[in-house]
């Protein structure tokens, strides 16, 4: 019995220390061997993620360049930082080329330097690198590269990972705060009140929290009217310790803005739309800095521009927006570099809506300059869900020497919004009473059926924001035959109030 009792006692011990084994398994707050894009919550400075120099210990095709005479990889704050690891390769080209790796204790006022990382000519291949933060506060750490000359890469930054402190039982904070699904910026665990401007959208965000003791709760209340009082636009976050009792509400306000995008493309931390901002597409593009001609225009904020190219026979270029709503305007500055005699290029831009492109403009050469950026501008005042799609066309020799191919450049792009239009179509139904605009697309005979309502007043507008039909009859109909092929806005004017359909000429 006693040699049993040893053998039990044994077993015990030996199912304990296994399960402690189990429960102490390491915990990370990131783990990233980088792929096309910027992860979320990352924020990158004058970066490019490459294929050509991946180390490939974690997941990800790809390593960030950190590139000269400064760059920036910024993680995101987390609450807790145990130890960071990540592999470095320098360039060794440039003697005066360094790292540092710095942490912020305070959302990034204030940084300080926990290590220094000189460019090393002996130094081919990747190192790894470990560095112990053990800090149980709300920590942001930050790659900075500095020196070499031109566009240079400096540092290769691969396989970053950053282990995660064991949480109090009291511990009430969030270790992360996402709005549907991606990270808030500017999240930090120790700030607890957020004011937030979204681009244009007329669905209800929702946020979510994780809380950073895996025991706590996190409780969230919605907004409930993106156009309404602040209080309507408030969502709340309320935390519950693992101890029953400690609490903490995270409080974020809303405002949406009257734009789907502005922007004056960065500071070439990604080379495509795709990577940069969610829902857009592209192909044959790249955003830099290495604007030639008349440099960045600068209308907005960012040093780069967007470059078309043709690298290929067939390849062709384009952006696509995603399907946004409600537009009203858009506007964009171009110019074109090294045009080639008899091949001249073209932007054809197209709306998209419900599968269905229509061709709202093609600018030609004969309107850009080679030492001058051109605005170009439409009101198209669009009611439903809409994608822009640019496509250039840039007729190249494809004899590989990309330094003779045309290119056509873009600079701050700006798509706007508008909350009003198409507000009154729902108010226009009563009863089995619906407005009825058909055929759409039209070619000739438009009809018009608003039921029982009487129309009082009736205008089509053209996407230059032109009213070219007006009539304060009761209308049942519009010969289309002598307008131009494109989009329009039909308003009609009822006791109901207006209501505004997209008509697209065919």
């Amino acid at each position: 019995m006693r040699i049993m009792k040893i053998t039990l006692r044994f077993l015990v011990l030996a199912i304990m220390t296994s399960s402690w084994i189990a429960a102490s398994a390491l915990e990370y707050h990131i783990q990233e061997g980088f792929d096309g894009s910027t992860p979320n919550g990352w924020t990158t400075v004058n970066t490019y993620n490459g294929s050509s120099d991946n180390n490939g210990v974690l997941e990800g095709e790809k390593a960030i360049k950190m590139k000269a005479t400064y760059s920036e990889v910024v993680l995101p704050s987390v609450v807790g930082a145990g130890t960071l690891s990540f592999y470095i390769k320098p360039n060794n080209t440039f003697a005066d080329a360094s790292l540092l790796i710095q942490k912020s204790n305070d959302n990034g006022t204030t940084w300080e330097t926990l290590q220094t990382i000189k460019a090393d000519s002996s130094i081919l291949t990747y190192e790894k690198q470990v560095l112990v933060i053990d800090d149980s506060e709300s920590v942001i750490i930050k790659f900075l590269a500095e020196g070499g000359a031109g566009t240079s890469t400096l540092f290769m930054l691969d396989d970053v990972e950053l282990t995660k402190l064991a949480a109090a039982e009291d511990d009430a904070q969030l270790a992360s705060l996402t709005m549907n699904g991606i990270p808030v910026e500017g999240f930090s665990a120790s700030i607890l009140d957020y004011n937030l401007t979204i681009n244009f959208t007329t669905k209800i965000p929702q946020f979510e929290g994780i809380t950073n003791h895996s025991s706590a709760t996190a409780t969230a209340t919605q907004l409930t009217n993106l156009q309404g009082n602040e209080n309507e636009r408030t969502a709340t976050i309320k935390v519950l310790a693992a101890d029953g009792v400690s609490t903490q509400t995270y409080t974020i306000v809303v405002t949406v803005s009257s734009l789907h995008i502005e922007t004056g493309f960065g500071d070439a931390t990604a080379s495509s739309m795709s990577s940069t901002w969610n829902g857009w597409d592209d192909s044959n593009i790249y955003i830099t800095s290495s604007v030639t001609g008349p440099g960045n225009h600068a209308a907005y904020d960012g040093t780069a521009a967007l470059k078309f190219m043709n690298k290929n026979e067939g390849d062709a270029p384009f952006i696509k927006s995603p399907a946004f709503e409600k537009i009203k305007t858009l506007s964009f500055y171009l110019f074109v570099e090294d045009p080639r005699a008899g091949s001249p290029c073209k932007l054809k831009i197209e709306t998209i809506t419900d599968s269905i492109a229509t061709e709202l403009v093609s600018i030609t050469e004969s309107e850009l300059t080679t030492d001058s950026w051109t605005k170009f501008s439409f009101d198209l005042n669009i009611t439903e869900n809409t994608n822009i799609l640019f496509t250039p066309t840039i007729i190249g020799d494809w004899d590989g020497d990309m330094s003779t191919k045309t290119r056509l450049w873009m600079d701050d792009l700006q798509i706007s919004a508008d909350s009003n239009l198409g507000l009154s179509v729902d108010r226009f139904k009563t009863g089995n009473s619906t407005l009825k605009v058909y055929p759409n697309p039209v070619s000739e005979m438009l009809n018009i059926n608003t039921g029982t309502h009487s129309i009082q007043n009736i205008s089509l507008i053209n996407a230059l924001g032109s009213i070219v039909y007006s009539s304060q009859s009761n209308t049942s109909s519009i010969n289309m035959n002598n307008y131009d092929i494109g989009i329009y806005i039909l308003q009609i004017k009822t006791e109901l109030g207006v209501s505004s359909r997209m008509i697209i000429k065919k």
